[in-house]
């Protein structure tokens, strides 16, 4: 098909997660210069919090099922888009913070494009690259 291999790093992504649906408090860092005594409420998990990276998770795969992805029955870390006859326009492959992805130009445009919009993005290439 010659599809265009691509990858995107999530800027800062647990802060890109899902929202806490409890109370986690926590004391400023000193390079904040937050006066002393102050707490901070957190909305998202922080990394070193015990769901920070399935609540980033949980973001990113109701993010593709709203873009019409489905999720592999085989691996839970990849994601597919058909067309309305039933071809593979392009997929998602994740890991932690990492998109993995290739399509047609509908793709790009339907669902590459917008996960620009709708995560921080940090690095991106296309073609070589390389992951360590």
């Amino acid at each position: 098909k010659k599809w265009i291999i691509r990858t995107s790093d999530v800027k800062s992504a647990f802060l890109q997660g899902r929202e806490l649906d409890r109370h986690v408090v926590m004391k400023p860092p000193r390079e904040a210069g937050v006066q002393k005594g102050k707490l901070w409420k957190l909305r998202v998990a922080l990394y070193g919090l015990d769901d920070a990276s399935v609540r980033f998770y949980q973001k990113v795969a109701a993010t593709f099922k709203e873009l019409d992805l489905q999720q592999s029955k085989l691996d839970p870390a990849l994601f597919f888009k058909l067309d309305r006859d039933g071809v593979l326009q392009g997929m998602v492959g994740t890991h932690v913070d990492d998109f993995l992805h290739c399509g047609n130009k509908e793709f790009e445009e339907d669902v590459t494009q917008k996960l620009a919009k709708l995560f921080q993005m940090g690095k991106t290439a296309s073609n070589t690259f390389k992951y360590v």
